[in-house]
Formats: C-alpha cells, structure tokens, sequence
C-alpha cells in the first residue's frame, strides 16, 4: 500500500525548520519532493537537524537569479502539484517564480508561501527567525525562568513558530488539494510564524478582550497565577511547589515530574509511594488542596521529597506504570528519549544509513495509518546531487470524477467534512477547533457536566473570561457544536451512534479500554459508519509500557527534552509547558492525512497520533542521533539564549520623559539579537561601532565564536548598554541584521496594538452571549487565495443539544423525555446536572 501523499509532486524552495519540516512530513507520507538549492547552498546543511527534515527527498541546484535557471524551475513547476517557499515577502515574485507566473502556466497548483513576520506590514522583510518572531510578540516576557519577574525577558528555547508553522503548511495543502479536487481549481496558501505562534497559548497570559474593554496597564507581575482550588499546578510560577505537581529529585539524581490535575492521579500517586497513611493523619488529610496551613504543607512537601530519594527514578517509573493512574514522567534530554522505554517498544524511531555521518537513528513518521502507511524512504540527499539525473516518477492517472461545477466551497477548503470530537481538555480539542476554521464542522461530544477543561477555567467564581486558563478553554472550544451526552446510558450511545453515521471522522483521546465501555471503539462505530476516518489522538499510543499512562501536558514538555533544554547551564530544572498545543498541532495534522488517505483510496482508515511524536518533532532540532553528532546548543545559565550572537541583551534606558501607553512596559531596555553568521555579525559590529572584534580570532568566525561564546557576551554586553532598545531595533534591521525589543510590550498588548500586528489582522471578531456579546479571537493562522477560511464563536456545554437531536430525527417530546432522565441536556438544565 502507498502513502496518503503517493503520487503528489512537491517543489521545496524551503529553508529553516518550518518549510522543511512541512514537505518531510508530506515525503514521509509517499509524496515525491525536490529539494530546489539555493546559490551559494543552503546554511541548514550545517545543523545536524537537516539530515532528519530533509530525509527521503531529492535534490536539485537551480540558480532562481538567471533567466535559465528561472525557466528550468518554471518548466518543473508546471508539471507538480504543491510548491512550498520561503523565499520572503515578495521576493519569489521579484525572481519571476510566484504564484502568478506558476499558476498562469499551472492552474490546479497549489502554492503555500511561508514567512516570519507575514506578507506585509514593518517587519514584512525581516528574515523568519524564530526567536525573533518570539521576543518581538512579547512571549519573552511571558516564558518562566528563573529570573522571570515580568519584566525582564526569558529566552524560550523551543522553535514554536517554525514548528507550527510547519503543521499549518501541511493542513492547508491537504485541505487546499482537497478544495482541488472537488473544484478543479489551484490556490495560493499563506501563513507565518507569527500567526503560528496563536497556536500556543500561554495558559496564564490572556489574549480574549470583550467588545468596550482595554488593555490593562502593563504589570512587572503579569497575570498573576492563581491559587484557588484545582487550578492546573503548570498554570502556577514553577518556581513554587503545588502538590499536584511537585517537581522531586530521586536517589539517583534524576528529576520526576508530577502533574496529578485529576484527584484520582493524586490519590493513586500517594498510594502508590506508600503514603496512604496521610489520608488518616489530622494534618494532611485535606491534601491537596484542603490543608490546614501553609506549615502543615511544607511538612508534607518535605515528607515526600525524602521519600521519592529513597528509590530511583527507573524504579519510581516502574512503580507508577504498575499503578496506571500516576501522571509523571522523568525529566530527560531529547537524545535520551529517543531510547526511552515507550518510543522503543512501539517503534517510533527509524534508522537511516547516511553517506555523511553513517547510521542515523531518528524520529519516525508523525502519525500512524495503516491502510495508507508513511515510510522514510532514505536518508536526505546530497545537496545537488538530482540536478542532473531529475525525472518525475511516472504515475498512473488517477480515476476521479469530474468536480462539480459550480462549487465554491464558501464555507472554506473543508466544507462539508463532518469530525465528531469525543476528547477532553487541550491536546486534542485544540486541533479540531482549527480545523473548524478551515470549514470542518465539529461536533463536540460532552458529558453532562462538561469537559472538565471548562471546570478548571471557572474555578473561583466571579467573571468567568478573566479566569485562569478560560482564555485557553474558549480557544478548544471554539467553532464547535456541543451537544451533553451520558454515554454511559445505552440511549446515549445510541444518538452518538446517529452522529457518527453522517460523520467523516471520529476522534477521541481516550486511554486504551475506554473506548470500547463506552460504544465507542473503532469496531463500534465501523459498523455504523463503514467509511469513517477513526482517529486515535492519544498520549503514548495504543503499544508499548506507557499505552495506558495518563499525561498532562508538563509530563509530556519531560518527556521530549524540551524542559532539560529549557532550564539553562548548571540549573536546576523547572516545569515547562507547551506540550498540549503542540501535540493538538500534530494531532490535527494526522487527522489532515487520514482524511487524505480516505480520497485518495477509497478506503476507511485508522489513525493514530501521539503527544509524545508530536512534541518530539517540535524539538525536531535533536531528535535524531549519529557517531559525530555535535551537541544541542545550550542554553546559557542565566536563560537569556544559546551563544553571544543569539541573545538578549541590556540595552540604555529610554530618555526620561518619553511617553509610553499605559499598556506599554514604561522601562523598556531588552533586544534580542540575531547575528550568527559572519555576514550578519560583520553588519552588527560596522553598525555598533565594534569592528575590531572581528579581526580578533575568538570571534572571527561562526565556530570561533560559538566556542568562545561567553568571552563575547562580555564584550557585547557594554556596547548593548550605549544605546536604547528603539535604537538598536531600527538601526540594525535597516542593516539587514537580526535585532527586536523583546519588551516593549505583553503579548497580549501585542495582539491588539503593535503595528506588525494590526498589518496582518492577528486578531477579529466574533459574538457569544457568554462573553458578553461581541469579543476579540485570533484570526484564522491560514489565508486561502480562492476558500476562505472562518474565525467562528465560542460554545457553551449542550448548546447544540437541541438542534442536533433534531437533525437526526428526535421530536421535541422524546429529547425531553431524554433530558429529564438524564441523557442529555442544554443550557437551561445542564447547570442542574450535579
């Protein structure tokens, strides 16, 4: 059998992590991708990464800047289905190579162009960089650290918006090739970084305002995090101890994470390092959340940490996976987890023989479809070496019907496709509520007193859209139909059952047995719906020693690496987050290529993705392994970036008197600069003044200055301080060097004033009656040429009850006879429900 992507031709004329990511993905799935080189090569041949990104594809050196060149990739072009780029704002149309020129001699292409900041607005023409997209949005401002106060920005190490950059890449040409099916017709995709980045939403940093609100004046203090009752212990200052998510080191020296949110994960942690004796103690018998004082939990913080050194961490893990209920992971680099105990068993790692480095272990295929399965199908090429010898593989023509005329897909690219989501919290939730911005109708299966993510963000009473975490929960939500059904009542199942028979696909995240007690296993629902895409978007998967772990999303951020590297040189680690999003990221990616897989065979299939696959390509930049492979960039012991010419930076004070926005931090004196290479170094040190440094042999080359990385941070720091933070961001861009404030302003305050912002439209309206009316979202992160895409409301639980009962034929009598027994209920009853 042939992957869901067998048979599409894919130009890359990508650099980076983003597009290369997009097309490895879309290579791994069957599709035939070249490589198009760039004059003078492509830098990302030097990180190790391009050996994973750029497995399986050729190779081509076409000089774009020449008219032979431009007509041999012209000619190329008009012979594939899927252009990827990220040549810049404009430029593939200064080169003659853009969407117009393609499309006039390509009509049915589909072209997806990818930059950091957008197609327009000031900073339109910055090179995309992640860190740069990052502390401009103000996220820098917003990421923990040991030396977070609020004010004083924190380097994230993660490459958040190239990774979801990349996954948006991959749903918007799948959905813009389905659009082509069904229309006959090509279309240009955009997306950015900066967009990309809405995927992941700080849980204690807001970006919902309601119509009439403003901005609050900036805070040294941010959002402060909440210590009601059940709030998510991530959602808190790590730097702190929650009991629901304590941080322990064991006998070896090895740190566990715990994030026991369920009291029944706590409950069974306890139990689990034989301290079931607390439950009868007077002191702790509160614990978690009910002790008497704040010395009765230091007590019993103290207690457990001399417990847990006791035994190692392999002999704790064995333990808890005994149990089944506990939650926690051991903190681990991303090297060591790709040998982790899980990714072995269930075979979540490739190797490849490479003709540089040799055997290569890395990160296998993001998502399991047997009936259309991915293959890695060879290392990554030569850079060049198909430039000559280049044929398209000879396809057999595809029999489809002739589209329907006419047919615009208004309501977006996925029009017409039906996800059933049977899913709770954000991991899973989250990706389908995008999807529902490309035109899926999803339809949210609920139980009767909600997902318990809508529990968690109303805790504490009062105004529900300025609690902790409610911003996040309206996100999943969002663009969605919610309907409350006891699926434990037979009559329940049954309606699901009606649902699913008029559904495309079915997704849950249920741990593994659950399914089946509740009707809702594949084999259920196969039987109501032989041609149903059955998605399994789970933690760890369906084999393998963890398959049947809870996960919340820190345990998963430990897992992949991504809280080691976050912690900086020398620290102590501390819990990081970002996990959920990027797992509902790969979730919704898997289910793009399910759907795929299903036009393209004509078959039903089963999919399975995982939090753990996805997050490991997030940190896509170390999930591989060789002989020679040269460490990950670390990140300094004061978090403030990975070399001298990759960092933040002190800069002056502003002028005393200079006025600034009440939502505008009033000291502003942090960039972030991007000057790796010697080009773009030698540019900084002729703008700053400092042009000895690059006659000095510690700093004369990339190399020379990575291993004499602090000696040139002393240097720098002085030169920072001479001018403002405006200064060196206006001055070093004209300059084509790499340079931002990283804290002018919140992110939130980002969304709504910064220009670059306000020039991409990163936010819109919509209306609900629980916000109030009318309030700001995100606007959709992907902009069609020919299918809109829609930014859709909020839901309550069971507002749709109703309407969907009546669309599958229940009369009014009988869904009030169902609702007075239980089985489902709406918004005037639901609130009763205990």
């Amino acid at each position: 059998m042939r992957g869901a992507c067998a048979g599409l031709r894919i130009l890359d004329v990508s650099s980076g992590m983003a597009g290369p990511m997009a097309t490895m993905v879309l290579a791994d799935f069957g599709a035939d991708v070249v490589r198009v080189e760039p004059v003078g090569g492509d830098p990302g041949w030097s990180e190790p990464s391009y050996l994973l990104l750029n497995r399986g594809k050729r190779s081509i050196d076409v000089d774009l800047a020449n008219a032979e060149g431009r007509e041999r990739f012209l000619e190329l072009a008009a012979d594939v289905d899927v252009v990827v780029e990220t040549l810049g704002a404009g430029r593939a149309d200064e080169l003659g190579v853009g969407y117009d020129s393609l499309s006039a001699r390509n009509p049915a292409l589909i072209y997806c162009a990818i930059t950091g900041f957008g197609d327009t607005g000031p900073l339109a023409a910055v090179a995309p960089d992640d860190a740069l997209v990052m502390a401009k949005a103000g996220a820098f401002r917003d990421q923990s650290g040991w030396h977070h106060d609020g004010r004083r920005p924190v380097f994230r190490a993660t490459r958040d918006g190239s990774y979801f950059a990349a996954m948006l890449a991959v749903q918007g040409i799948l959905a813009a090739l389905r659009a082509r099916d069904l229309t006959g017709q090509g279309q240009r995709i955009d997306t950015s970084m900066l967009q990309a980045l809405s995927w992941r939403n700080h849980p204690t940093i807001g970006w919902l305002l309601r119509e009439g609100e403003v901005l609050p004046p900036d805070s040294a203090d941010g959002r402060a995090p909440s210590d009601e009752p059940n709030s998510l212990a991530h959602h808190q200052d790590p730097r702190g101890v929650v009991l629901t998510g304590m941080l322990v080191e064991c006998k070896d020296g090895r740190w566990i994470i715990h994030a026991q949110s369920e009291p029944h994960f706590f409950r069974a942690w306890i139990d689990t390092i034989g301290f079931d004796w607390i439950w009868e103690d007077e002191r702790f018998r509160g614990a978690p959340y009910a002790l008497p004082d704040q010395q009765a939990k230091d007590e019993l913080v103290g207690l457990i940490k001399e417990r847990m050194r006791e035994r190692t961490a392999a002999e704790w893990m064995s333990l808890y996976l005994a149990n089944g209920n506990v939650c926690a992971e051991v903190i681990e680099t991303t090297q060591e987890a790709l040998e982790h105990p899980q990714v072995v068993c269930a075979g979540y790692t490739v190797e490849v023989d490479d003709p540089r480095v040799g055997r290569v272990v890395q990160i296998g295929p993001l998502a399991r479809i047997p009936g259309a399965p991915a293959a890695v199908r060879g290392p990554a090429p030569i850079p060049g070496a198909d430039t000559d010898s280049l044929r398209w593989e000879t396809i057999p023509p595809r029999e489809r019907q002739a589209p329907p005329a006419p047919l615009d897909l208004a309501g977006g690219p996925l029009d017409g496709i039906t996800i059933i989501e049977c899913a709770y919290y954000a991991a899973t939730p989250l990706g389908n509520a995008f999807l529902a911005e490309l035109g899926a109708r999803v339809i949210k299966i609920e139980p009767l007193i909600g997902d318990p993510y809508r529990r968690l963000a109303a805790v504490g009473g009062g105004d529900p859209v300025r609690q902790l975490g409610h911003n996040n929960m309206a996100r999943a939500m969002q663009g969605k139909e919610s309907i409350a059904l006891n699926l434990k009542d037979p009559r329940g199942r049954e309606i699901l059952h009606a649902l699913v028979a008029g559904a495309d696909a079915f997704v849950h995240s249920f741990r593994v047995g659950v399914p089946e007690s509740l009707g809702i296993d594949e084999q259920s629902l196969r039987a109501v719906n032989p041609d149903l895409v059955y998605h399994y978007a789970g933690a760890y998967g369906t084999v393998g020693p963890y398959r049947r772990q809870p996960a919340i999303d820190p345990v998963i951020a430990a897992f992949s690496g991504q809280t080691a590297h976050q912690s900086g040189a020398g620290n102590l680690p501390l819990t990081e987050i970002g996990a959920d999003p990027t797992a509902a990221a790969g979730h919704a990616t898997a289910l793009m290529l399910g759907l795929t897989a299903r036009e393209r065979t004509s078959r039903a299939q089963y999919v399975e993705s995982t939090m753990i696959m996805s997050n490991l390509y997030a940190n896509a930049d170390d999930a591989l392994a060789y002989a020679a492979k040269e460490p990950r960039p670390e990140l300094d012991a004061l978090q403030l970036g990975t070399s001298a010419t990759y960092r933040l930076y002190e800069t002056a004070p502003l002028e005393p008197g200079e006025a600034r926005a009440v939502y505008e931090n009033p000291d502003p004196r942090w960039v972030y600069l991007a000057a790796v290479d010697d080009k773009r170094f030698r540019r900084f040190c002729a703008v700053a003044g400092c042009e000895g440094l690059t006659d000095d042999p510690r700093f004369a080359t990339e190399g020379s200055r990575a291993r004499h990385r602090d000696e040139l941070a002393a240097e720098l720091e002085p030169v920072m301080r001479s001018r403002t933070a405006p200064d060196w961001e206006q001055s070093l861009l004209a300059n084509g060097v790499g340079c931002v404030q990283a804290d002018a302003m919140s992110n939130l305050a980002f969304l709504y004033q910064d220009p670059q912002a306000k020039a991409v439209g990163l936010m819109t309206t919509v209306e609900h009656p629980s916000m109030g009316g009318t309030y700001w979202r995100h606007a959709p992160l992907l902009r069609f040429s020919r299918t809109p895409t829609h930014a859709r409301t909020f839901c309550d639980l069971g507002e749709h009850t109703r309407a969907l009962l009546d669309e599958i034929g229940y009369d009014d009598a009988r869904s009030v006879a169902l609702e007075a027994d239980g089985v489902v209920s709406w918004p005037s009853t639901a609130a009763d429900r205990p």
